[in-house]
């Protein structure tokens, strides 16, 4: 066997090896680094982990984001569903988002357990509604100082508003509440919103932090409501 032979073989074997080192990067960077990414828009389909970067996360108009599993979507930017985008769920997979700028949320729809959480990155973002939000679980506004500006109904199994940050109502959207509202060192700024407490059974909570309601509403045959807070105030009731 020549020698021209065997370098010739050599040479495609190491060829075809740098090839496949090559391709197995790729993968990784493209598959294990989304963060590498500025600014990222998604689609619609079927949505279940983690999905993060360090600049906007944008939903394309008119995309239908389906959870198929607990999602997070955490934005070193702003989060923006453009207009006519949706994210939904029929089970109780929960949502997270959490961002650094002013972000905007439109049709959400998850089921019964499926809650939201809205949290934010190393700068303060400012959530700000354009339609209607609807979860089985909790709406949760985590602490660190933020707005949620609410235009919009919105129907939930309960509400959390944590230390500093604040939940601000802009004209008169109907707030329905089915389990818990929990105020914990946080604001919630009523504007002309109407409260619903609608429950049909007992052991629910309510604290305030001595935010005002404007009009406030208990529904529900056998519904029950603790008051855990001093003062309870609302223009009409």
């Amino acid at each position: 066997m020549s020698e021209c032979y065997l370098r010739n073989r050599l040479n495609r074997f190491l060829s075809k090896k740098s090839a496949l080192i090559i391709t197995l990067v790729l993968i990784v960077f493209f598959v294990g680094s989304q963060e590498a990414f500025a600014d990222i828009t998604y689609g619609t389909g079927n949505y279940s982990g983690y999905y993060g970067n360090s600049g906007v996360i944008t939903i394309a108009a008119g995309a239908v984001i389906t959870l198929t599993g607990s999602v997070i979507f955490a934005a070193g930017s702003s989060f923006i569903m453009d207009s006519g985008s949706s994210i939904v769920c029929g089970s109780n997979y929960p949502l997270t988002i959490t961002s650094g700028g002013a972000s905007t949320l439109r049709t959400i729809t998850l089921g019964a357990g499926g809650g939201i959480f809205l949290g934010r990155a190393s700068a303060a973002p400012t959530y700000t509604t354009n339609n209607t939000i609807t979860c089985g679980g909790a709406l949760t506004v985590n602490a660190g100082g933020f707005p949620l500006n609410l235009n919009n109904d919105l129907n939930c199994g309960g509400i959390s508003i944590n230390s500093g940050s604040s939940v601000t109502v802009t004209g008169s959207p109907t707030i329905t509440v089915n389990g818990n509202w929990t105020n914990m060192g946080g604001t919630f700024n009523a504007g002309s919103s109407t409260v619903i407490f609608n429950s049909t059974i007992t052991g629910r909570t309510i604290r305030t932090n001595n935010s005002a309601f404007s009009t406030l509403t208990i529904n529900g045959s056998g519904g029950y409501w603790t008051l855990n807070t001093n003062n309870l105030t609302a223009a009409t009731l």
